[in-house]
């Protein structure tokens, strides 16, 4: 009998397991034919941080990385995954396509472990298949979203299974299945610190109301803080073996409060609550600006204002990601108040439904973190739902005495149909792109094959991860690096003029490789570009700062490498956040008024153009009107490609009392209109017009889908 049971519990994991991979693949078979999408005869993956670790997994495969590439070889999601690409016999490409799929389908184990655990396995079942495709659960997990997702909400839901199990039996393996699931989670995802404290914190609050004389309850939580200090894993991991040892071999109860003491210090000294208060400032509570403290004390644009997963959401998204919609969220919460009130033990789910409810914040008290704690609500929402439709559909079933069984079932598979619909038409909606085009990959392979890996390329941070791993050359910025300091030159370098663009690159980069080897940016007292900063902060303003790199005495360092600038057309529509890192007086803080770029469709409507609603340009006076009123256009220009992939510009003056440009794009169905200062940004001379100042930059691979310039100084 107990064989059968275990027997029927793989088979319920198998077909969740087998159901997520399923609907996971819906995104594969409708973006296969796709020529866009594909590269080396494989899909490509579909976000940007994934090839930060594929980076780290080519590296490790290859057998070596340059110095300040930021080729993560250490990182264990690198590590498993060039793993994985040694030991099956599959390309590179698929194996980080599909290893998000497979590992996140993994979460159906420890949802049916739980639900059997409440000696309700088809509960845990029905969960498994909600849970795995849930709107935010599918979306940062499905094949190709290559990003430590694919076990960040697996390993908490095993850690919340050997809990309940540790609660249920109290049994000492359970305290060693909790603490190295913690170990592992940490190895995996550094920032998993959040939700190991809010476990061990709920824990903590129970044995303080109820346990207090429990040894058991001592033990755990004494397991739980070893697990969680703050020391590299293979010494946790020996301390807790050596920890189980003791306490499987020992009668422990007249030391169970001395160990939990020593456990507690340690705990402390090794970084207590630092972690915590990190993640709640970078989500939470963001500032506007990222200060430099120390000698120099400046103030940057904060890139946590211009990331949309750290931003405050609506309700309805907020529902929908949890839940599918409005109505099975509301359906979802009241499931799992009812779960935790016939099993208490549920309710050490608390802090996983409190980190995802933390994406809405509360309103008036604390902001929204934003739609990327969605995921971890998905979990105890799902075991909530599946529980309620499970225990209504009995009730209902209750009544019908002949056919009890099967109408119990029917009844439930109807209910769990309604709660995976939303979630499946979502999938099915959901059709993102590749990170990057075939074209644009192409313009990259390029140039890997004309760089040296010690070359550096020079664009925004949202493409550095793709250019290091397609081009094999070095980036000033990238996913991990995109603080204020970081992007600054960044956004001088595309959006300002050419030679104060070449002449920022060139002592950037130059300045990093001298001295950021062994010290840090803003503390090298013998950085040039600490010193221009230096300089800056005691004049009260930047303009001094550029003023001393466009001095003719001004002397750049000596030129060790070849500079690269990478210019996506895709770049157009984020032109004014890119804009905005520069756009500020760093001495000070305060915003400074960024240039006027704005980009329409590009629709002729007989003698004129319909920009937006109420503003078009006339082709009979060569005026911009808005609301009918006329505005003077200063240049217009026309940049249009030959069937031969060459750019032609056209430009005429149509009025010297303009104080706006247009650029007309037919080529991209797009009107651009800007003033003298966006018009002579790096960016829209070298990208739409190529115009390349021949002192400067000169063209190295051009498409109309990304252009790449060298740079001569």
């Amino acid at each position: 009998m107990q064989h059968i049971k275990k027997y029927e519990l793989y088979l319920l994991m198998t077909a969740a397991f087998l159901f997520s991979l399923a609907v996971r693949y819906i995104w594969v078979a409708m973006n296969i034919d796709n020529p866009q999408f594909m590269w080396n005869d494989q899909l490509m993956i579909n976000t940007n941080d994934g090839y930060f670790f594929a980076e780290g997994a080519r590296d490790i495969l290859a057998g070596g990385h340059q110095e300040l590439d930021g080729s993560p070889v250490d990182n264990f999601s690198s590590q498993l995954t060039a793993l994985f690409a040694f030991m099956v016999p599959f390309s590179f490409e698929s194996v980080i396509l599909y290893m998000p799929s497979l590992l996140s389908s993994l979460v159906v184990v420890p949802m049916v472990l739980i639900g059997n655990a409440l000696g309700m396995r088809y509960v845990g079942f029905i969960a498994a298949l909600v849970g795995s495709i849930a709107w935010s659960y599918y979306n940062r997990t499905m094949v190709g979203y290559y990003d430590t997702d694919m076990l960040n909400i697996v390993l908490p839901t095993v850690l919340l299974w050997t809990l309940i199990r540790a609660f249920q039996t109290r049994e000492d393996r359970f305290l060693l299945f909790m603490a190295l699931d913690i170990i592992a989670y940490r190895l995996w995802y550094p920032q998993s610190y959040s939700l190991e404290f809010g476990f061990f914190a709920l824990v903590l609050a129970f044995v303080l109301m109820y346990e207090r004389k429990n040894v058991y309850m001592i033990k755990l939580l004494a397991m739980m803080l070893l697990a969680m200090m703050g020391l590299d894993t293979m010494i946790r991991a020996v301390l807790v073996v050596a920890l189980y040892v003791f306490y499987k071999r020992l009668d422990v109860a007249r030391f169970a409060y001395g160990v939990l003491g020593v456990a507690l210090v340690l705990f402390f000294v090794t970084g207590g609550l630092d972690p915590i208060w990190g993640q709640l400032k970078g989500y939470v509570f963001k500032d506007a600006t990222d200060v430099i403290e120390g000698e120099i004390n400046l103030q940057f644009f904060s890139v946590m204002q211009t990331i949309s997963e750290a931003g405050a959401i609506p309700f309805e998204m907020f529902a929908n990601r949890i839940s599918g919609n409005g109505v099975l969220f509301l359906v979802s919460i009241a499931g799992y108040v009812w779960l935790s009130f016939k099993h208490r033990v549920m309710l050490l789910a608390l802090p996983m439904v409190g980190l995802g409810f933390l994406a809405y914040g509360i309103p008036g008290l604390i902001g929204g973190g934003g739609l990327r704690f969605t995921i971890y609500a998905v979990v105890p929402m799902a075991l909530g739902i599946a529980y309620l439709f499970f225990e209504v559909s009995k009730l209902l079933s209750m009544q019908a005495s002949r056919y009890q069984v099967r109408i119990h079932l029917a009844l439930a598979s109807l209910f769990t149909a309604l709660a995976l619909y939303p979630h499946i038409a979502h999938v099915v909606e959901y059709q993102v792109p590749t990170v990057m085009s075939a074209q644009e990959v192409a313009q990259l392979d390029k140039l890997q094959k004309i760089a040296s890996r010690e070359d550096y390329v020079v664009a925004w941070w949202d493409y550095g991860y793709p250019i290091r791993y397609y081009s094999d050359t070095k980036t000033l910025g990238d996913g991990g690096a995109h603080s204020g300091e970081v992007n600054f030159p960044l956004s001088v370098a595309l959006t300002k003029p050419q030679e104060l663009s070449a002449k920022i690159a060139r002592l950037r980069v130059e300045d990093r490789e001298k001295n950021e080897k062994n010290a840090s940016l803003m503390h090298e007292p013998y950085s040039l570009w600490t010193r221009l900063f230096k300089e800056a902060k005691l004049a009260s303003t930047q303009d001094v700062f550029e003023h001393i790199l466009l001095d003719t005495n001004f002397s750049l360092p000596a030129k060790t490498r070849e500079i690269y600038y990478y210019l996506p057309y895709k770049m157009t529509s984020i032109y004014t956040v890119v804009e905005s890192f520069s756009a500020m007086n760093i001495a000070t803080g305060e915003k400074e008024t960024p240039s006027f770029f704005r980009a329409f469709p590009l629709r002729k409507n007989g003698d004129r153009f319909d920009l937006a609603s109420g503003v078009y340009f006339s082709l009979r006076d060569g005026k911009l009107y808005q609301n009918n009123k006329p505005v003077d256009i200063k240049m217009l220009y026309n940049a249009s490609y030959t069937q031969e992939g060459a750019l032609n510009v056209q430009k005429q003056l149509l009025s010297m009392r303009g104080d706006l440009n247009m650029i007309l794009l037919p080529s991209y169905g797009q009107v651009l209109l800007l003033d003298d200062a966006a018009l002579h940004s790096t960016y829209v001379q070298l990208f739409f017009l190529e115009q390349a100042d021949s002192r400067y930059f000169e063209p190295a691979i051009l498409s109309p889908y990304a252009k790449i310039y060298k740079l001569k100084i």
